[in-house]
């Protein structure tokens, strides 16, 4: 109950008593704690929800709310970044990304994408399932935009390695084909490149062999730039990219 009093005094300016009232507030104070719960049902979510959640604000698109999975993802604080504009953070505001947002607001539709971002710590390429989605009062107002991030990073490497892993397969089945079919040594190795390229590359690809009597490698004739194979280049086995990767077998970039 919620208790109101009010003094009474007389003409002489004495207390002559007091006028109270009672006002149950049973019902908002319930209304308050389910408030208050559901504050709390919803900050526990957010921070434990595994998907990265971003909220911003329909007005100017100032960040409301980062939980602690989409700091994870973007590489980036809350603390920091709440109160600025998607705009300011590069890791989050891309091409892609405000195409879907205006797509998302004239659709008044949940625009769901995959994108790459650049992890704002890291310098890592990260690949993020996003969904962005629209949200609306009771009046056809718009509310906030919610950005819904899923870090599919080791999923799309999976993706890749099995995607090799088949086309390394594929290269070895026609390979040994070829090799029960040629007798002629620099055939083999001329289509061995035509089906490693075609499975691997979308480029010429050309080849150097082994000159075990020289412990080097040499020019093949397939080699793209015939004055390369006039001069007779050729790298010792064990030093520099080339030579160190026949030598051991481990792929290089460069």
């Amino acid at each position: 109950m919620y208790v109101s009093a009010v003094p009474l005094y007389d003409d002489t300016g004495q207390f002559s008593g007091s006028f109270s009232m009672l006002t149950d507030i049973s019902a908002r104070k319930r209304a308050e704690e389910a408030l208050y719960n559901n504050q709390r049902y919803l900050h526990a979510m957010l921070t434990n929800l595994p998907a990265g959640v971003i909220v911003e604000a329909s007005s100017d698109g100032h960040l409301l709310v980062v939980n602690p999975a989409a700091e994870e993802i973007y590489g980036i604080s809350a603390e920091a970044v709440i109160g600025k504009t998607d705009a300011e953070i590069p890791a989050i505001h891309t091409d892609l990304f405000q195409q879907k947002s205006n797509q998302a607001l004239q659709f008044r539709l949940p625009q769901t994408f995959i994108h790459e971002i650049k992890h704002a710590t890291e310098s890592q390429i990260r690949t993020v399932f996003t969904t962005l989605v629209p949200v609306y009062d009771d009046g056809g107002n718009l509310i906030v935009m919610m950005i819904v991030s899923d870090d599919n990073t080791e999923q799309k490497m999976a993706e890749e390695a099995l995607k090799r892993q088949l086309a390394e397969k594929a290269v070895m089945q026609e390979a040994s084909s070829l090799g029960i079919q040629s007798d002629d040594l620099d055939e083999l190795l001329e289509k061995t490149a035509v089906i490693v390229g075609k499975h691997f590359h979308p480029h010429p690809l050309h080849i150097l062999v082994v000159d075990e009597k020289e412990n080097a490698l040499r020019v093949h004739s397939s080699f793209e730039g015939t004055e390369l194979v006039k001069v007779g280049i050729m790298a010792p086995l064990g030093q520099g990219i080339t030579g160190k990767t026949a030598v051991d077998g481990k792929a290089r970039r460069i």
